[in-house]
């Protein structure tokens, strides 16, 4: 761009006239003032001055008195000759002033169009600098090794670098037409919305989150975010982090196991038999590699069965329980264990969940978290005795970098094996201490033996390369050379002590090399005795632990992400439990309501099915938030005393009906001895009963269920079980092995009669093993299928009779009661007169979503209410006033304020009043320890969506009566 020559605005110019124009005229008026001043002037210097009348006033004259005499002398002059020289003045003076002030202006003009072009100059070089500049900046963002983000407002895409359109597999058109919620891993997302508004709230941010690319996988990427205020836009540079990530994975996984394979060697050392060598073992592999549980079994030749030697860790009772044998032809010899040894070969079970070979443990190690095993053989003169046995808490834990350091291991606990077994072979030691001290040479770990007064007699060279001292430096010094000064006096004091009294001592130094560097190491002293069991030297065996320690650090920081992330899995698991139960409310409660007008045969079955639909998907969402609650290890049970008859008539009310449809028999029988009460968690048990029985009638065409009660006295122990018999089409073995797996049917084909998310049974046996109990089914084609539940028999210290409670039968008979029998496992739907009179016919529905405000209010106005409505917690606030409402249905999640902050400002508005609004919490939530939340918060009862009409007048009915204010 070329400047242009500037020139004056048409408005400058007038303006520059007016003011020259104004210029002269002030001139010519100065002029006439300055003429008129200099005649008065020139007038005012003839004293006793007067104007002659002769010549017509055009003549002055002076007359003075002569002053030594007594004369006068008289003078004139001609006005024209005063005003003549006043004029020459006044003329000079104003042309001079005129000429300065035109010559000022003048200046001005030339300097202001000056400076016009210089500012126009400065214009044309800042655009060419500015659009310079542009081009580098895109040049730069292009060959930038991170990728990078444009965003707007909206958290839209309107700029993306060639390194990102790499990184996630996607070309430019196809990203600029995404948000940032296309981007990330949708697990991430509640994580993702609390770093924007910590980005806008402090204008940046830097965090690690996931990235989902085209192909679907997903990367790890560092995010560096900043907000531009100006334009609301977000500036994002993304750096690709998976490759670093799994490298501090390993990193940190053969570090554990360097330690643990570390400590197995000095195990071995200080170790005189197997039996005291292998619970060292076990314990270092669990302590310091990582592992959930670590066991060493022997093979019984003689019983053909795996013993266990040793173990420790998680779960090791469970042990005691575990029958594992060498036949390859019985699934109990087919697991890691069993094959290891029979086959002389490491076993590696890197899904132990889902691998076949597993099946007979499953379920009971799900409870202890092992997700991944191993097991490699012990070999006793090159024959295997026995194994180590691993559990992991990781999915595919062992890599071929752990593998190798696990059959090491392996290999020097067979050698140390080997060598008790011929330690009374003088030869056989000797050569065995050549090989140790050769081990001693080559290994990574320091190695020092001192004299009794601590003197160093001997270092490896693994000593030189920690401690920059050589050998020769260090034999005959004391090992205090190390000594940095960052321990105190009464530390070596104990560790002297110790030694000195025959003791080992295990400890960690910070020590100081020959540079001057410090570093860690974790140290074994122990005493070595001569043939006369006196103390002949001290052997040190250390590590260096620096870098540990520093991973140490860095785990700690891991561990709290991993704890951030199973928070973020639980307010998942509350939303999901909330946006499906929301709408599900909807669906249901007018489905109800519709039922309940007049409808044709066609209608009352359209009904019919909605809500049928709608039951079979409230049911699969609360089987999975179940199945979800127990892998977590969040199922909490509660221990009460449950009336035993009470118990199975509302459990068998549940499937009365559905098959009495099918026409199937049902019968239920008592044998002699039950209690009239027992121990337990009612609403599970009853949970697993009405799953067992909802399977046997929906899988049963013809025939008869039955459902057993017996008390049972096996394994040192009384048990109570419940059988449910059906005469259903059986089940073979393989189906009968893939019963208890999740989302697993027995008929899985595409067309399958029957429905269901196939997590009824596993959630039912995992509920039956937190309570110490168990399922188990016998079953054959054509023979119909027996499931028992045996629970422990808990009872409680009170009278129980058989004249009490549930009738058993007479020795040898049962008692049984037909399909039309009452059920009492459900309240009668109270009507308006049943609920207790109000105070109020005034109930407040807050609720923000449309549909199920509109709900509650058509059920309350069927029961006699009137209704007002708030769509937030802000107005439902506001609207209350004590003694205005009977009562008021809070829903959970408002905008502006929750359920449980507007019950609080309530109940605080409520302070100094006589009596309280009953309120009562409507939710989708339905997790653990969100009821108890809600009454903490000041709530007097608890509603779950979806709830029917009948469910809203029993919770109204029950909430207790207030004092009227």
């Amino acid at each position: 761009m070329r400047p242009q020559n500037p020139s004056l605005p048409n408005r400058e110019r007038a303006v520059a006239a007016a003011a020259f124009l104004a210029v002269v005229i002030a001139l010519g008026i100065g002029g006439a003032w300055y003429y008129r001043a200099e005649v008065q002037k020139i007038t005012r210097e003839k004293h006793k001055a007067f104007e002659a009348i002769t010549d017509g006033g055009n003549v002055f004259s002076d007359f003075f008195k002569s002053p030594d005499r007594t004369a006068f002398f008289v003078s004139k002059m001609y006005q024209e000759e005063i005003y003549a020289e006043a004029r020459f003045r006044a003329s000079a003076i104003t042309l001079i002033v005129g000429l300065m002030i035109l010559l000022t202006a003048g200046s001005l003009v030339c300097f202001y169009r000056r400076r016009q072009a210089v500012i126009a100059g400065r214009l044309v070089a800042s655009e060419a600098l500015r659009t310079e500049d542009q081009e580098w900046h895109r040049l730069v963002l292009q060959a930038s090794m991170d990728g990078f983000l444009l965003l707007n407002s909206q958290k839209r895409i309107v700029e993306v670098n060639d390194t990102y359109c790499w990184m996630s597999g996607y070309p430019a058109d196809e990203l600029l037409k995404k948000g940032v919620d296309d981007l990330h891993d949708p697990a991430t997302s509640g994580s993702i919305a609390r770093h924007i508004e910590t980005i806008i709230a402090k204008g940046e941010e830097r965090f690690e989150t996931r990235h989902r690319r085209k192909d679907g996988s997903l990367m790890d990427v560092e995010i560096s975010a900043q907000h531009r205020t100006s334009d609301s836009m977000f500036v994002v540079f993304v750096r690709d982090i998976t490759a670093k990530k799994a490298t501090e994975a390993k990193i940190v996984r053969l570090t554990r196991f360097y330690a643990a394979i570390s400590y197995c060697n000095q195990a071995i050392v200080h170790s005189a038999e197997a039996r005291e060598l292998f619970p060292k073992v076990c314990r270092d592999v669990v302590e310091h590699g990582g592992m959930k549980m670590a066991c060493v079994s022997m093979a019984d030749e003689a019983t053909g069965r795996v013993v266990e030697a040793a173990s420790h860790g998680v779960g090791t009772h469970y042990l005691a329980g575990v029958e594992i044998l060498l036949d390859a032809g019985s699934p109990l010899g087919r697991g890691p264990t069993g094959t290891a040894i029979r086959e002389n070969r490491p076993v590696w079970c890197q899904d132990f969940e889902n691998d076949p070979s597993t099946a007979p443990w499953r379920d009971r190690s799900a409870l202890f978290g092992w997700k991944s095993s191993a097991a490699i053989p012990l070999r006793l003169k090159g024959k295997p005795v026995g194994a180590l046995t691993l559990f992991s808490g990781e999915t595919g834990a062992f890599d071929r970098d752990v593998r190798n350091l696990l059959v090491e291991m392996c290999d020097n606990i067979s050698f140390a094996m080997d060598t008790y077994a011929h330690k009374d072979e003088r030869k056989r030691v000797i050569e065995e201490l050549q090989n140790l001290r050769t081990a001693v040479e080559q290994s990574a770990d320091t190695i020092v033996i001192t004299d009794t007064a601590g003197d160093i007699e001997y270092v490896n060279p693994a000593f030189e390369k920690s401690t920059g001292y050589s050998a020769a430096e260090a034999v005959g010094k004391n090992p205090r050379v190390l000594n940095s000064g960052e321990q105190s006096r009464e530390f070596y004091r104990d560790l002297w002590e110790t030694i000195t009294s025959g003791q080992t001592w295990r400890g960690q130094f910070h020590n100081r090399r020959k540079d001057g560097t410090l570093y860690w190491e974790s140290a074994t002293i122990s005493p070595v005795l001569d043939d006369d069991g006196k103390i002949g030297h001290f052997i040190a065996l250390k590590t260096d632990i620096t870098e540990r320690k520093a991973m140490e650090a860095n785990q700690i920081e891991l561990l709290d992400r991993a704890e951030s992330a199973n928070r973020a899995k639980s307010e998942f698991l509350a939303v999901m439990s909330h946006e499906l139960r929301t709408p599900l409310n909807g669906v249901l409660g007018f489905a109800e309501l519709l039922s309940e007008t007049s409808l044709d045969p066609e209608q009352s079955e359209f009904v019919q099915t909605i809500n049928n639909s709608g039951q079979h998907l409230l049911q699969v969402v609360n089987d999975i938030l179940d199945f979800s609650s127990i892998k977590k290890g969040s199922i909490r049970l509660e221990s009460a005393p449950v009336v035993l008859e009470s118990l199975v008539e509302f459990a068998c009310a549940t499937i009365t009906k559905a098959a009495a449809d099918k026409n199937i028999a049902f019968h239920r029988e008592f044998a002699a001895g039950l209690p009239r009460e027992i121990i337990g968690d009612d609403r599970r048990i009853r949970q697993i009963l009405i799953n067992l029985l909802g399977n046997a009638v929906k899988f049963t065409s013809c025939g008869s269920v039955t459902l057993r009660v017996t008390p049972i006295l096996a394994d040192n122990g009384q048990f109570l079980d419940f059988s449910v018999v059906d005469t259903g089409p059986g089940m073979d073995t393989p189906t009968l092995g893939m019963l208890f797996k999740p989302f697993t049917q027995a008929d899985s084909t595409t067309s399958r009669r029957f429905e269901g998310s196939g997590l009824g049974l596993a959630i039912s046996q995992r509920l039956a093993i937190a309570m110490n109990g168990k399922i188990s089914v016998v079953s054959s084609p054509g023979n119909g299928s027996t499931f028992t539940l045996r629970l422990p028999l808990a009872q409680p210290n009170i009278p129980t009779s058989d004249s009490n409670g549930a009738q058993p039968c007479p020795e040898g008979a049962a008692s049984q009661s037909s399909l039309n029998a009452p059920s009492f496992a459900s309240d009668p739907e109270p009507d308006r007169a049943a609920l207790p009179p109000p105070r109020s016919d005034l109930v407040l529905v807050a609720e923000d979503d449309r549909v199920n405000s509109v709900l509650a209010g058509k059920m309350l106005e069927i029961l006699g209410f009137q209704v007002e409505f708030a769509s937030d917690g802000r107005k439902t606030v506001d609207a209350f006033v004590p003694g205005k409402f009977f009562a008021i249905l809070m829903d959970m999640q408002m905008p502006k304020m929750d359920g449980l902050e507007a019950t609080r400002e309530i109940r605080r508005l409520e302070a100094g009043a006589t009596g309280r609004v009953r309120i009562i919490a409507l939710t989708g939530n339905v997790l653990p320890g969100y009821r108890e939340r809600c009454l903490e918060a000041g709530m007097d009862d608890f509603l779950t969506k979806p709830f029917k009409k009948n469910d809203l007048a029993v919770t109204l009915a029950r909430t207790p009566m207030l004092p009227t204010p």
